[in-house]
């Protein structure tokens, strides 16, 4: 498993130093080659026998005599990063999946992340300039491309804004690309670049949102009702981890309200979306591990794909409770 500092979604200033994604994905090891090999097991007859390597094969068919499964071996590292029926289209990696995001957005990706020993990638690239809200707040627009060996993931494109002061990657997902691993899947994936038209659409929802949330006063006794709302009590006969996962959760959300309001200097809706989003992102999502726990790691994994895949409960119920607070009817703001 490859990680760095810049692990969570990539919302740094225009310092940050991008690259093509395939000098990205090389920096962290994710540019190796496959092999594909039968997959079997060791079969004795008998306690005395030598055991015996047997592999499997379809009996009939378009497949016969072929290997029923096939491993998918890392050349580097001798590491199987996936077991697939033969019938599932060989690649060479992630190789091809660079070369099309790359001609798609070229030298603006930011990080490339691994899991599972290569298994499960996610590349990371930023589309387009900061774009400024209301008390200085900034938001970029990135692409987020996931792909995977192991077929834990489905290959898809995640147009995502994030947040520059805090790697919020904020709501309003509009298009999740996607393409099944089948035999023309390297033809498929480059409708990917599609993408960035729905980014566009995607981000001017956004500000228009992010423009008339920053315009309503929202106090502390607003926001007690918000969390009230959207977080249920924990009735008498609930276990200690119930009970104790609301009261982390709650606690989460008043500490990131206090720290948007001192930041800015200011107590809005658009503070208060962001303290729920953020504590369900960086913290529950994350089961509450700080970088020195155990578990920490699988906790940003689990952080980082809840927000790309639309695990955000949370946060989509806050924006529907800022929605009916309104006095504009929710079209406008869409």
């Amino acid at each position: 498993m490859t990680w760095g500092k810049d692990f969570m979604f990539q919302a740094g200033d225009d310092d940050t130093p991008r690259a093509s994604v395939m000098l990205k994905a090389q920096q962290v090891g994710a540019d190796f080659d496959v092999t594909y090999l039968p997959a079997g097991f060791l079969k004795q007859a008998v306690s005395w026998q030598e055991p015996e390597f047997t592999v499997p094969v379809y009996d009939s068919g378009e497949y016969e005599g072929k290997p029923k499964q096939m491993y998918i071996v890392r050349d580097d590292t001798n590491e199987v990063v996936g077991q697939h029926s033969s019938k599932y289209p060989k690649r060479d990696a992630y190789h091809h999946n660079f070369q099309v995001l790359e001609n798609a957005f070229p030298n603006s990706c930011e990080n490339v992340q691994i899991w599972d020993n290569g298994g499960l990638c996610l590349v990371t690239q930023r589309i387009g300039d900061e774009v400024e809200l209301p008390m200085g707040d900034e938001v970029v627009q990135y692409v987020y491309s996931v792909m995977s060996l192991n077929g834990t993931k489905r290959t898809m494109t995640i147009p995502k804004a994030s947040r520059v002061s805090c790697t919020n990657a904020l709501g309003l997902t509009l298009a999740i690309i996607s393409s099944k691993a089948t035999r023309n899947h390297d033809a498929r994936i480059s409708f990917q670049a599609e993408v960035f038209e729905k980014s566009e659409i995607q981000l001017d929802a956004l500000v228009r949102m992010a423009k008339v949330f920053t315009s309503k006063n929202f106090t502390d006794q607003e926001f007690t009702r918000l969390v009230d709302n959207l977080l249920e009590v924990p009735d008498k006969d609930a276990s200690t981890r119930a009970v104790n996962t609301y009261q982390r959760t709650r606690n989460s959300m008043f500490t990131t309200w206090r720290k948007e309001c001192q930041e800015y200097g200011d107590q809005n809706m658009w503070l208060a979306y962001n303290a729920v989003q953020g504590a369900e992102q960086h913290r529950v999502n994350a089961n509450f591990k700080s970088e020195d726990d155990k578990g920490y790691e699988a906790g940003q994994k689990k952080s980082i794909f809840n927000a790309l895949e639309g695990g955000t409960p949370l946060a989509d119920s806050c924006e529907k409770y800022l929605r009916a607070e309104l006095d504009a009817p929710e079209k406008a703001l869409v």
